[in-house]
């Protein structure tokens, strides 16, 4: 009698598995001991190229209005993913941007690191370089600190460790560290 609700709560732990597309679970009686199970899954992909185009500053209006549509200003490079690395549901991501700004993200995930799958892993780094920033708004506009050296640099490192006892119970503590 429980049997449609149970197959469509195993479809959602299949789907939250964050390795599938769609996922559906069905049976068939064969006769009146015995039913078949159908599992019909669909893959995501797994490996994720995207070339970037960013202006610098807080939104497009005020690059395209209050910064002439400065080139110098745009900032450019790509975001990588690879999802599913290795095979165990591992996160790689990758993020580079040159011009304007430097940044360079990387991070990395584990979902599970101990046989019994209740430990997970994940770190994160980022180095950021600004050679103005702003400073003080002048007539509701932003005026920057303009100057060939750098002005602001940061970098940022996390690791964050997550338990899970139970399905649908997840703890997190992260530590990290930060320089700017």
């Amino acid at each position: 009698a429980k049997l449609d609700s149970l197959l469509k709560l195993e479809s959602n732990k299949l789907f939250n598995t964050n390795l599938f597309i769609t996922s559906v679970v069905q049976y068939e009686a064969t006769n009146y001991k015995q039913i078949t199970l159908k599992v019909k899954l669909l893959e995501k992909w797994y490996l994720y190229a995207l070339p970037v185009l960013d202006v610098a500053d807080r939104n497009f209006n005020e690059w395209w209005q209050d910064r002439d549509r400065d080139l110098n200003r745009l900032e450019y490079g790509f975001n990588f993913r690879k999802l599913n690395f290795r095979g165990r549901n591992e996160t790689l991501k990758v993020d580079f941007r040159w011009g304007f700004n430097h940044k360079v993200k990387l991070g990395y995930s584990v979902p599970y690191v101990n046989k019994k799958r209740t430990l997970g892993l994940s770190t994160f780094f980022e180095y950021l370089n600004n050679h103005n920033i702003p400073y003080q708004t002048e007539s509701n506009k932003l005026a920057f600190l303009n100057t060939e050296s750098s002005v602001r640099k940061r970098v940022r490192w996390n690791v964050t460790a997550t338990s899970r006892k139970s399905f649908y119970a997840s703890h997190s503590l992260r530590a990290g560290l930060e320089y700017e």
